[in-house]
């Protein structure tokens, strides 16, 4: 994960004679901010003569932006987008410069706020607003720095996200065979979302017209077979088809079932769960079909020991990403 950032403590320069500016806010755009503040309320014996803003992101203190005594408010640029940042002020006259202030809320541009920000990750891991209790718990994360890559995590690995578009992702990967694509996924997510049980979503894969295009129309032992050298890639065990034919030339199961219980198996669920999470980040936060050879490298980063909320960072960061808004 991406380091967090806090905001250090400075020592006033020189003999102040002013107080320090206060209710420093920021709203976030695109790679910009506007920071507000409230103007210095103790003058002293000198009058003031400026106001100085620095930007603060998790490598420190950045860049610093003086201002005529007038000012109240500042327009910065040049911000990174997918990156936390936040904003102190400080007063300057002839004695030097005050303690700087508070340090606003953070921002994660190109979002107007925390909450904002919050809101999109919600919509697009939840497809649904956040409730109240959602937004609470994750503000003091964002507001300590910790990178919203770990918002993003926590969205994705919600219990939606686990009961809901996890067994989603893994019934599409087993029946088709290659990523999901963006319609297609968000389509049968919304079915699951809307009530449909996940053997009714198996059972219609099963007589989907693009799987039986690709397989043909399959004997039941044919699909049994199938599963274990496609689905699970390993080769057929003569017990397991026969139990499985045996369910299906019975009637006890449908295609759909059988399928589940393959797809939904701690083997497949283990072996899937890289190909799961890169393909479910990349079509909830870039909003489009995922390019292979990225989704490839992905999937490599993550099974070379990379966090997931470490990719989600990532994407925040990319151009796609920020071009959405």
């Amino acid at each position: 994960m991406e380091p967090h950032f806090t905001v250090p403590t400075y020592q006033s320069v020189g003999t102040v004679t002013h107080g320090t500016p206060t209710n420093v806010k920021a709203t976030g755009s695109k790679g910009a901010a506007t920071v507000t503040w409230s103007g210095s309320t103790n003058p002293g014996g000198a009058p003031i003569i400026g106001y100085r803003v620095t930007t603060y992101d998790q490598f420190g203190a950045g860049d610093s932006v003086d201002l005529p005594a007038s000012a109240r408010s500042a327009s910065i640029t040049g911000l990174d987008n997918g990156l936390p940042v936040s904003f102190v002020v400080r007063a300057n006259n002839s004695g030097g410069y005050s303690p700087q202030s508070t340090a606003s809320p953070v921002i994660i541009p190109p979002f107007s706020s925390a909450a904002s920000f919050i809101k999109r990750m919600a919509l697009d891991f939840l497809g649904r607003n956040p409730t109240t209790a959602e937004t609470n718990a994750a503000l003091p994360y964002i507001h300590l720095g910790i990178s919203p890559g770990a918002t993003a995590y926590n969205f994705r690995k919600s219990s939606d996200g686990t009961t809901t578009v996890d067994p989603t992702a893994r019934l599409y990967f087993a029946y088709m065979q290659r990523i999901p694509d963006k319609g297609g996924f968000q389509f049968w997510l919304g079915k699951k979302r809307s009530g449909w049980t996940l053997a009714r979503m198996s059972q219609t894969f099963a007589t989907s017209s693009e799987f039986i295009n690709k397989y043909g129309a399959l004997t039941n032992r044919q699909f049994v077979t199938l599963i274990y050298t496609d689905v699970m890639q390993r080769p057929a065990d003569a017990a397991g088809v026969n139990y499985w034919t045996a369910q299906l030339d019975t009637k006890k199961k449908n295609r759909g079932e059988v399928m589940i219980g393959f797809s939904e198996s701690s083997e497949y669920k283990h072996r899937k769960a890289a190909e799961v999470d890169v393909a479910v980040t990349m079509i909830s936060m870039l909003q489009a079909n995922p390019d292979p050879t990225e989704y490839a490298n992905n999937v490599t980063f993550l099974k070379s020991g990379n966090y997931l909320a470490a990719l989600a960072a990532q994407i925040l960061k990319d151009p796609r990403f920020t071009a959405r808004f």
